[in-house]
Parts: structure tokens; C-alpha cells; sequence
């Protein structure tokens, strides 16, 4: 009998043990909702795109031209999906079509390490732009209800952050136990998160829809004035707001923003807001290996380009509303005078936290109106917090299936189909942040550049794509992507030139472009360490590359193939 050993089992397990469980209709809503209808980005769109450093931008342009510009993105990303639908998105595109070194350190860094950050900070956000204004506008008849609101502006202020710290970290857990229950259960749940955002969103534009800029500015002068006569600020008095006019012409004539003639240049720049957000439209690939059909080029292109174009729809109608009853003096003065700090801006911030849901909401007297358009925004927000986890873990499963990080990562329940060691890393992970946003406040200076980290992804995409049909023809040729051809070249080739172009303007406002509010402020510290946690995850895999040599696995024979189902 011979002795020779038996041949390397290449991948740590046959079968990624998920269940194709999504439809097109469920991973649209899936990546509509991973945009979000609220969030800190269009709550920072529609501030800070307002304030001096965009002076002459047309923000409902910006939309425009970020949906238009975002196609050849989202059509790369289809075509791949449809040429390798497998769990993790692009760790296995970028993996197998560069190099596992790449596909490894861009992927875990951004869309695992990275999101761990973001969903801390959204749970917070869930918090200052959800919950802290509702009990703002309920205290102006409850002082229970005021109380709260104190606290969890006092929170956000960081001058006690432990209220917001245990709301978030149960905002965290929770989102692990739902995940926890698996896909199946997800999806259905889905229904209800983004039926109550949806509610949220058309009573946000109802209200706008039915009300004129004479409304608005009679309920702001109402609502101002107890908030001035009790803050005993020499700054601003009902004196002087009297004499303005009410406080919304005050504020007007604060701040005497300057005129200005359009500017395409600062419009374009709004393009490092919009995107951090507008983005996440191609979230599904990293549930590949759980959508069905997911290797039909025109149901991805449905869930992924399809999705994006609906809710720039949505953003449009919201810019249009926001403008024609908040009005555009009012948005360019209030929003320079609060991001400067100014005095004037205190009586209403000290209220509430004052971005768009808050100013809406605050237009009707309703209790209901105010519970249906705050609650209803932190259900759209709780959303894209879910699906970190779902995208974290996926990443960690593809990842370990090819024997890059430890084999348990892999382990998913027989019951629910979850990998639920993968998820109690992301949960872990998640609360480290939280910890460090809360209670080191010093220490955000290190993440103020968090969309640069992102956007080494999207450019490592968008090369994949350029390369892809040259570098694996054979997996390429097999694909529905094939087909395409304009002038002899490939398609996906032509958008990944296009989507890597965008890429890298947005890249470059991220670094050398204005302070995009709380999203991104270029720091020479941040971008440092944004490139040192890629380093690290790039130094892991050659960890793990040495370490699996020594144990005689060939992890080389991994990435030469496409992961199993």
C-alpha cells in the first residue's frame, strides 16, 4: 500500500452552511434602506451643505448628478455579483481577482473594522436625532418628559454620557439578538423596519407638503420664544428678536450670509456627503450566498441600481420641500451660525438637537406627528445597524472558509443559519467604539476621516472591475456580464474606468476637500491611522499565510478558485 498523504483539503469546510432565503423584491428594500431614509449623512447634507464652506452649491443638483455619477459603480458591482454570487461580496472578487493580500486588508478594514465604528455611531445618532428631540418637544408640556430630553442632550454634549452610552450599547445587543435569529427572520422583520421609516418619511414630507414658509416661520417664532426668555443670554433677547422680527429673521440677519453666484465646483464637493451614504446601495453582495437567483445580472442590477435611483427620488422631493418651507436664507444662515457655535443658534439647539426631523416635526403641534416622523427615523437607522452585523460576519465567514482567519468564525447554527461566533466579534467590536466615541471623546480625532477608509474599497471595486475580464477570463466568460461589449470592450471594464474616476474625486475631497461637518474633517492623525488599520489587516493575512504554511496548507489554492455555496 503507498503512504502518500492524502490531497489538501482546500477550503475549511464544502458549504458556507447559508440558505438562500432572499428575494429581489427583499434585498431592493435591503440595500434602499441600507441608503436610509434618516441618518447623520442627509442630516449633515442638508446643514452643512448649506453653510459657507459650499457657498453657491446647489444641493438638489449635487443629488442629481451623485445618482448619475453612482451608475457605473452599482453596474460593476452587479455584474460581479452575477459572475461570483458567493457570501462575503467583494472579499472574494478582490481576493481572487487582485490578490488576497488586498481583498483581505480593504475588506476587513472597511467593511468590518470600520463598520464596527459606524454602527456605534449611529446608535448614538438614533439617540440625539431620534429620541432627544422627541422628549424636547413632549417637555414643552412635561417636565418628566424635559428631564430626559436634558440628559441626553447633556449626552451629546459630552457632559454626561452615560444615558447615551446604556441606550446605545442596548441598541447594540439588540441588533445581536436579531441577528442572531438568522436571515429568515431578518427579512420579515425588514418589512416592519421599513414600513415604520417609510410612515416616517411621508409624514416628514406631509407635513412639509401641506405647510407654507409662512408656517414655518410662525411656528419657530412661537416655539423660540420661552426657549429665549429662559436662557438668560445677553447674546440674543426678546428685545432684539422683537426688533428683527421674530427669531427666524433674526437669525437671517445674524448671520448676514453672503450672496453668491452658483458654483458647479462646490456642488461636486457635496459629493463626499452625499456618498458615505448614498453608497451603501450595493450592501446585499455581502449576502450573496443567501440571495436567490443572485447570479441573474438584471435582478442584481434591479436590487442594486434600481435601488439607488428610487431614493435619489426621494432625497429630490425632500431637497424641494426643505427649501420651499424652511427656505433657503433661513438654511444658509441658521446652519453657518450653529456650526460656528454662535450664541443665537442656543436657545433652539439647547432644545433639541436641530437637523431637519426636528425643524419638521417641531412645524405641528401633534404629539402623534412628532412620534410618527422621530421614532419612525431611528427604525430606517436601527435598519442599517442590522446590517453591519450581516455584512461583518459575512465578510469573517468568507474569510475563515478560506482558512485566512480561524476556522470557529465559520461556525454557523444548524437552527438559524447564523455565524454566531462572527457575530459576537461584531458585537464586541461595536462596543469598543462606543466606548471610545462616548466616553474618549479625545480620541474621535483619530476616525474624522472615516469615509477616506471606505473609499479605499470602493476604488479597490472598481479596478476589480476594470480587470476582471482580463485576469480570470474563464470565470468571466461564463458570466451573464460577458455579453457586453461597447467598441470591443468589455462593460464592466468601460464602468469600473468610470465608477474608479468618481471614486477617486471623492477620495481626494475626503483629504483635501472642506470639513464635511461631524462625517469627515481631514486630519493628518486620522488619515494615519485609517492607513495603519489597513496595514494592520493587510500584515494579518501574511500572518495567517505563514502560520497555514507551517501547518502545509497552500492557501494560494483557495483564492484560485471561487469560495463554495
Amino acid at each position: 500500500m503507498g503512504s502518500d498523504a492524502p490531497p489538501q483539503k482546500i477550503f475549511s469546510r464544502n458549504s458556507s452552511g447559508l440558505v438562500r432565503e432572499i428575494s429581489t423584491s427583499q434585498a431592493f428594500i435591503y440595500n434602499f434602506m441600507a441608503i436610509g431614509f434618516y441618518g447623520f449623512t442627509w442630516a449633515t447634507l442638508f446643514s452643512v451643505g448649506y453653510t459657507s464652506s459650499f457657498l453657491g452649491a446647489n444641493v438638489g443638483l449635487a443629488i442629481v448628478l451623485m445618482a448619475i455619477s453612482a451608475i457605473p459603480f452599482y453596474l460593476s458591482t452587479s455584474m460581479l455579483s452575477s459572475a461570483m454570487p458567493r457570501a462575503g461580496g467583494d472579499y472574494v472578487w478582490q481576493s481572487r481577482v487582485l490578490h488576497p493580500s488586498i481583498g483581505f486588508a480593504s475588506t476587513f478594514s472597511a467593511w468590518t473594522v470600520w463598520q464596527w465604528y459606524f454602527a456605534s455611531f449611529l446608535g448614538v445618532v438614533m439617540t440625539t436625532v431620534g429620541y432627544q428631540p422627541l422628549f424636547a418637544l413632549l417637555g414643552i408640556t412635561n417636565s418628566g418628559d424635559a428631564n430626559i430630553a436634558g440628559q441626553l442632550a447633556a449626552g451629546y454634549g459630552q457632559y454626561d454620557n452615560t444615558p447615551v452610552f446604556i441606550i446605545t450599547t442596548l441598541i447594540v445587543l439588540f441588533g445581536f439578538a436579531i441577528a442572531a435569529l438568522g436571515i429568515r427572520f431578518y427579512v420579515r422583520l425588514q418589512y416592519l423596519l421599513f414600513a415604520g421609516s417609510g410612515v416616517s418619511a411621508l409624514t416628514l414630507l406631509g407635513v412639509l407638503a401641506t405647510s407654507s414658509n409662512a408656517t414655518f416661520i410662525s411656528k419657530l417664532n412661537a416655539l423660540a420664544v420661552p426657549l429665549i426668555n429662559a436662557g438668560n443670554q445677553s447674546q440674543i433677547n426678546m428685545t432684539s428678536v422683537s426688533a428683527a422680527g421674530g427669531y427666524y429673521d433674526c437669525i437671517i440677519k445674524t448671520a448676514a450670509f453672503p450672496s453668491s453666484s452658483f458654483s458647479l465646483g462646490n456642488t461636486l464637493l457635496l459629493f463626499g456627503i452625499i456618498w458615505i451614504s448614498f453608497g451603501y446601495a450595493f450592501w446585499s453582495i455581502y449576502n450573496l450566498g443567501e440571495i436567490k437567483k443572485a447570479g441573474n445580472l438584471k435582478n442584481q442590477a434591479i436590487m442594486q441600481i434600481g435601488s439607488s435611483l428610487v431614493f435619489a427620488i426621494f432625497l429630490l422631493a425632500l431637497w424641494a420641500l426643505l427649501e420651499n418651507v424652511i427656505g433657503v436664507p433661513f438654511l444658509h444662515a441658521f446652519f453657518n451660525l450653529y456650526g460656528a457655535n454662535d450664541p443665537s443658534t442656543f436657545p433652539l439647539a439647547g432644545f433639541f438637537t436641530p437637523y431637519y426631523p426636528a425643524l419638521v416635526a417641531a412645524i405641528s403641534s401633534s404629539p402623534a406627528i412628532w412620534g410618527l416622523i422621530l421614532i419612525g427615523a431611528t427604525f430606517g437607522i436601527f435598519q442599517v445597524i442590522l446590517i453591519v452585523y450581516f455584512a461583518s460576519t459575512r465578510i469573517m465567514l468568507a474569510a475563515s472558509l478560506d482558512r485566512v482567519l480561524p476556522e470557529r468564525l465559520s461556525y454557523v447554527t444548524s437552527k438559524t443559519h447564523s455565524p454566531l461566533v462572527a457575530l459576537v466579534v461584531s458585537a464586541i467590536g461595536c462596543e469598543a467604539f462606543l466606548y471610545l466615541i462616548v466616553y474618549q471623546y479625545s480620541s474621535l480625532g483619530y476616525f474624522s476621516t472615516a469615509g477616506l477608509a471606505t473609499q479605499i474599497a470602493y476604488i479597490l471595486i472598481s479596478i476589480t472591475a476594470i480587470v476582471f475580464p482580463y485576469t480570470k477570463r474563464k470565470i468571466y466568460e461564463a458570466s451573464p456580464a460577458a455579453k457586453y461589449r461597447i467598441g470591443g470592450l468589455p462593460v464592466l471594464t468601460l464602468a469600473g474606468v468610470l465608477s474608479l474616476i468618481v471614486n477617486l474625486f471623492i477620495a481626494y475631497i475626503f483629504i483635501a476637500g472642506p470639513a464635511l461637518g461631524f462625517l469627515s474633517i481631514s486630519t493628518s492623525g486620522s488619515i494615519e491611522f485609517i492607513v495603519g488599520i489597513f496595514l494592520a489587516c493587510f500584515i494579518v493575512y501574511w500572518i495567517a499565510y505563514g502560520v497555514r504554511k507551517s501547518q502545509k496548507i497552500d492557501l494560494s489554492l483557495s483564492f484560485a478558485e471561487v469560495p463554495p455555496e
